[in-house]
């Protein structure tokens, strides 16, 4: 792999976990299913918390074995703090401002900001310019980390252990922060109120739930989840762009980049679960993408197309719900608190794609029927909609966590 880059070294060292998880014979937690993998799968793309990117934690001098050259050529980013160092990261990789704002859940103009910081930090302010010194930058780190790094010789022990064919992990999308008590998708009464009363219940219990617990029903719960979370955050930024003096800076460029990044990893997801081919997500994502093509972020024709996407993820996930729900027979936790959770959930599925529906309709009657400069609040159920899908995404993890605590503490050390 030497001259390959970061980037693919990376994918292959995630590969290689993923094989050591299988040869281990361990049935994967669910993250292994729906968290996504670092360097983008068998595509390949820079991870921010790469060997090559660790020493800026200690740019003012030379850390361990890694040489005084490095710390000396990233001397200037030392007051970077670690959100800038990834945005960085991905810019090192040429990875446009939208797909960053994408893959660490940023504004587009908050990713622009950093880089426009960073290159008045390299000395190199306009952003060809920029380009050009990251380029540099990259190529002074990795001549300087070759002698320390031998992928080659790891690789080797690695294929003479398991052979050449490696497993490649599933794709996903970028994962969202857990909101803290009191913000919007806090623990209230669906799944992630189902976890918080798991960790106070005792082990047996929690062995009788973990038995029943539905996973990949609920890997898939989880996957749209996330892809309905960046969908919304595309028709967010994208609502907000058409508003004079807004501070919500979201070109044509940046939507394009976000919306290609969001369709290729519901393309690299789709063959995993049958659902999400079913539920013509991903053809209604690339179609989204190939749509900025001629039309910008904040037009009527975006709008539909992304609550068209919304719809197809809503209904994946009230589908995915549903299969979830039936794993629990009569026998196995009907009645129980799983089941009431899972419930209110597909609940709340069905009245988000009730609400998509209607303002779908309400668009399209203002542009048939209503006199010019009559006004549909696209945002009207964000803030809902995201309580939603980080409680589906939160609360599965935390459901997760909290039955394979159980599972460890009756196993014993």
């Amino acid at each position: 792999m030497r001259g390959a880059g970061p980037a693919d070294a990376a994918s292959a060292a995630q590969d290689a976990m993923a094989a050591a998880r299988c040869w281990t014979g361990r049935v994967p937690d669910l993250r292994t299913w729906t968290y996504r993998v670092a360097a983008g799968g068998s595509r390949g793309r820079a991870v921010p918390e790469s060997p090559l990117l660790n020493s800026w934690r200690n740019a003012s001098g030379a850390c361990g074995s890694v040489p005084a050259r490095v710390a000396a050529a990233l001397a200037p980013l030392a007051g970077l703090d670690p959100r800038q160092r990834r945005v960085l990261a991905l810019a090192m990789e040429s990875v446009p401002p939208g797909e960053i704002g994408y893959e660490l859940t940023l504004p587009a103009h908050e990713v622009h900001r950093t880089l426009r910081d960073a290159g008045e930090l390299l000395g190199a302010a306009p952003p060809d310019a920029l380009d050009a010194r990251l380029g540099a930058l990259r190529a002074e780190l990795a001549a300087a980390l070759e002698p320390v790094l031998d992928l080659e010789a790891g690789l080797a022990r690695l294929s003479g252990a398991i052979g050449s064919r490696l497993p490649v992990p599933p794709y996903g999308a970028p994962e969202p922060a857990a909101p803290r008590p009191g913000e919007v998708g806090a623990p209230g009464s669906g799944l992630r109120a189902y976890a918080a009363g798991l960790a106070a219940r005792g082990i047996p219990y929690r062995m009788v739930e973990r038995a029943r617990f539905p996973v990949a029903e609920l890997a898939a719960v989880r996957l749209g989840a996330l892809f309905a979370f960046h969908t919304d955050r595309f028709r967010r930024d994208a609502e907000r762009s058409g508003f004079p003096n807004s501070a919500c800076d979201f070109t044509a460029v940046d939507a394009r980049a976000f919306a290609r990044a969001l369709a290729r990893d519901l393309a690299g997801a789709a063959p995993l679960f049958g659902a999400v081919t079913r539920s013509d997500a991903v053809r209604r994502a690339h179609h989204l993408a190939s749509s900025l093509e001629r039309d910008d972020p904040h037009t009527n024709e975006i709008a539909h197309d992304g609550i068209d996407l919304a719809l197809a993820l809503g209904e994946f996930r009230r589908r995915s719900l549903d299969l979830a729900l039936q794993a629990l027979s009569p026998r196995r936790g009907e009645g129980s608190a799983l089941a009431e959770a899972l419930s209110r959930c597909a609940f709340d599925a069905e009245r988000v794609i009730v609400q998509l529906r209607t303002l779908s309709s309400d668009l399209s009657a203002v542009e048939s029927t209503l006199p010019d400069g009559v006004y549909v609040d696209m945002a009207r159920d964000f803030a809902a909609h995201e309580a939603y899908h980080l409680d589906l995404i939160h609360g599965i993890d935390a459901a997760r966590d909290a039955l394979s605590e159980g599972a460890a503490a009756r196993s014993g050390p």
